[in-house]
């Protein structure tokens, strides 16, 4: 819900009006927008899986790791009882993470269409040009 009202909140900061149809649908077409690099073929950690990733062991066997790399001997059963913190912490990093991400994603959008209002569809095809020319650098690096 954070999102999609951060999502909201630029498209009416670049001047879209939330009452039509087009400018909601436009909303949603953010989470459907990827970056040059993923478009690219580079995979990216997803949302699911890095929730997933550091749902329990995983979590105690970090936080014993990075205990020992300090010197602290941690037991199993504090480790265990800092489960809830550590995930707490965890999840607000990755929605941070995906907060950022989207929020730049909306800003790119919500300009070009914008710059099209302002413009026409010339400038459609200049972002389509550049998109394309970024990832083609991209897949030869």
């Amino acid at each position: 819900m954070t999102i999609m009202r951060e999502i909201a909140r630029i498209a009416r900061e670049e001047g879209e009006d939330l009452s039509t149809a087009d400018a909601r649908r436009a909303c949603l077409e953010v989470f459907a927008l990827k970056p040059i690099a993923a478009a690219s073929g580079e995979s990216e950690l997803g949302y699911f899986s890095a929730r997933a990733v550091l749902r329990g062991r995983p979590v105690v066997m970090l936080l014993s790791e990075v205990a020992s790399h300090y010197g602290l001997a941690l037991s199993r059963k504090v480790a265990l009882q800092m489960m809830p913190i550590a995930g707490a912490l965890c999840g607000a990093s990755l929605n941070a993470a995906f907060l950022a991400h989207y929020r730049s994603l909306a800003r790119a959008h919500f300009t070009i269409r914008r710059l099209e209002r302002q413009h026409g569809g010339e400038v459609r095809e200049a972002v389509e040009s550049i998109r394309s020319n970024l990832a083609d650098r991209v897949a030869t690096t």
